[in-house]
């Protein structure tokens, strides 16, 4: 039901900006946008239960890049999930089973994710709350080694502001999805 309402909200955002704009018009400001993130998360879902609450730092490099209608951007970035506390985030196995990972905690996770980043306001403007929605990929490592690799579905929102000409500042929340589980973060950056 949220992943539905994340996806009508997203999809009215981006009629909202095709009409209010023109799009023919792309900002040439800064073509292409790089930078870093900060940040960090807990496990939420299945992931989360039984007690085995994950906290991890997040740490991490993005690029952005506007698209023909002003106030939607492609974003993808890759990040490195270190985790505070060993705990089992990949118990849970396909088809609802689960195993026992007790000698097997997990201890780090890599995130490589695509987003479509809807800005509500202009581009031009010195800030602007958006919304971000796309997909992930990740893969995990524990004391033993590899665990399975996953992907899924992240949603999110929030605020940037362009103290320069050249550089914003953000602060976002988002969720990433792994089944029926996932991670919550919270991040700062800038992109360049």
């Amino acid at each position: 039901m949220r992943t539905h309402l994340v996806g009508v909200a997203l999809a009215s955002a981006i009629l909202f900006a095709a009409q209010t704009s023109n799009a023919q018009e792309v900002s040439t400001d800064r073509p292409v946008q790089v930078g870093f993130l900060l940040g960090g998360e807990k496990t939420t879902g299945t992931f989360a239960s039984g007690g085995a609450f994950g906290f991890a730092w997040i740490a991490g490099v993005q690029a952005q890049v506007p698209l023909p209608v002003r106030r939607l951007a492609f974003r993808s970035d890759i990040a490195y999930h270190g985790y505070v506390t060993e705990h089992c985030v990949f118990a849970v196995q396909p088809g609802g089973g689960s195993s026992d990972c007790g000698n097997n905690p997990l201890r780090s996770v890599l995130s490589l994710s695509a987003d479509l980043v809807v800005r509500l306001n202009d581009p031009k403007t010195s800030w602007s709350p958006y919304l971000l929605g796309g997909g992930a990929f990740y893969s995990g490592s524990s004391k033993v080694g590899g665990l399975p690799s996953s992907a899924g579905v992240q949603e999110g929102f929030g605020f940037e502001i362009r103290p320069a000409r050249r550089w914003i500042v953000f602060a976002e929340w988002r969720h990433m999805g792994m089944g029926s589980g996932g991670m919550s973060a919270v991040t700062l950056g800038a992109r360049f």
